[in-house]
């Protein structure tokens, strides 16, 4: 079957001849017939912008996590979370109209929201990476906005998570969160990682990157932007450790790290890529990462890991991944870390019996929307104190061999 697109005047998605209500529409459509509009009942148009409504509110609040409290907060990006999968980034098939069954959710996404209220002003805990003007490679502004995970008025922010003693940190981590390229799935990834890796010693920032309808190098870029705005910034804010910044992305996440490391390397400016944009002064600085924690992400092509390659300033590379991940990116990782091996120190760990998105090892099992399952993977909930050795060996805070005698 050619691709034929269905629209509804909320949306419009690829039909999927697997779908009972897309055939129906399919059987209508006149031969060659590319787009088809379908026709919603008052119910369904009722549905639809309840829906869309709600989630065009949620997603200003879960990016915003230290302004709530946080057992209430992280209760609404759970339901939201699983809300996004279920709708709008379903591998199985395209999204259709809101059924009737998913309305409980959408009610209880509302009720959530309105019991949250925030402790501070939100604003005061983002930074914003880019000036006046921030350089994109795409045609985003141009784009349909109504089913994208952020508005068009978006830009991209850290949100820092800084121990007191500063004198005492080992470091700096950028954290980039996955959910392909479309959305970000901060919960399990972003979330729980900046909590983890603070526990660990590590001053973290959480990276809100720009997602669809931008394409994956503004993600890139945003990326290498937050390296230098650190630096540009670390006697403002007080931040530690500056001269030792790692990066940590996870699936979507790790895939950007990838474009950075392949499309944006250390010295290399924004309108290299965009000659409409004129760099200001933090764009002078090194965009340089001291090390990268890549999880279950790996090119799914030559080109990106063949410019790995030639980046003259590649970092340290620890590569962690399940063995069962749907998407196999266990082979991915492992194509990835060979390619690397000979040109940067690298470290590969693949845990058994271990799929896609585990985090930093606390997951939540939502293959039942309304009884989701919170819980521990046990072995790749060890992969954060991997990390830590690798990262300490890297930043040259400790020996990777101790004689005996000194141990």
């Amino acid at each position: 079957m050619e691709k034929v697109i269905i629209e509804n005047g909320f949306f419009a998605r690829e039909a999927d001849p697997r779908s009972e209500i897309d055939r129906a529409l399919l059987e209508k459509a006149e031969p060659g017939q590319e787009r088809i509009f379908e026709e919603l009942d008052e119910a369904a148009k009722e549905r639809m912008s309840l829906y869309m409504d709600e989630m065009a509110r949620a997603t200003p609040i879960i990016s915003r996590p230290k302004a709530y409290e946080r057992d209430l907060f992280n209760r609404y990006v759970n339901l939201c979370s699983t809300m996004f999968v279920l709708t709008r980034w379903k591998l199985v098939r395209p999204i259709g109209p809101i059924s009737e069954e998913l309305m409980p959710m959408v009610r209880e996404m509302k009720r959530l929201r309105e019991k949250l209220v925030p402790l501070h002003d939100p604003e005061e805990d983002l930074w914003y990476i880019w000036g006046e003007h921030m350089p994109h490679e795409s045609t985003a502004q141009e784009a349909d906005w109504r089913f994208a995970f952020d508005g068009p008025d978006f830009r991209p922010f850290l949100i820092p998570y800084l121990p007191e003693d500063q004198s005492a940190v080992k470091g700096n981590i950028v954290i980039v969160s996955g959910g392909k390229y479309e959305w970000r799935s901060n919960r399990w990834e972003g979330y729980e990682a900046v909590h983890r890796f603070n526990e660990l010693g590590y001053n973290c920032f959480l990276l809100q990157r720009r997602v669809a309808p931008y394409v994956p190098l503004d993600g890139a870029m945003d990326l290498q932007r937050s390296i230098r705005f650190l630096r540009a910034k670390a006697g403002e804010y007080g931040i530690g450790a500056i001269d030792r910044i790692a990066v940590n992305g996870y699936s979507g996440g790790g895939m950007c790290i990838c474009d950075m490391l392949a499309y944006c390397y250390a010295q290399s400016m924004p309108n290299e890529h965009c000659p409409d944009y004129v760099p200001d002064a933090i764009d002078s600085l090194s965009g340089k990462a001291d090390a990268a924690l890549i999880l279950y992400a790996a090119p799914q092509g030559d080109e990106v890991s063949e410019k790995m390659k030639a980046n003259p300033s590649l970092p340290p590379v620890f590569l962690t991944v399940g063995q069962k991940d749907f998407l196999e990116l266990d082979k991915g990782s492992a194509a990835l870390y060979l390619a690397l091996r000979d040109l940067t120190p690298t470290e590969l760990h693949i845990f058994a019996e271990t799929g896609h998105g585990f985090g930093v090892g606390s997951c939540e099992d939502v293959s039942v929307p309304d009884r989701p399952v919170e819980g521990i993977l046990k072995n790749a909930a060890v992969w954060p104190e991997l990390a830590n050795t690798f990262l300490k060996n890297r930043f040259g805070l400790e020996k990777s061999f101790v004689p005996k005698s000194e141990n």
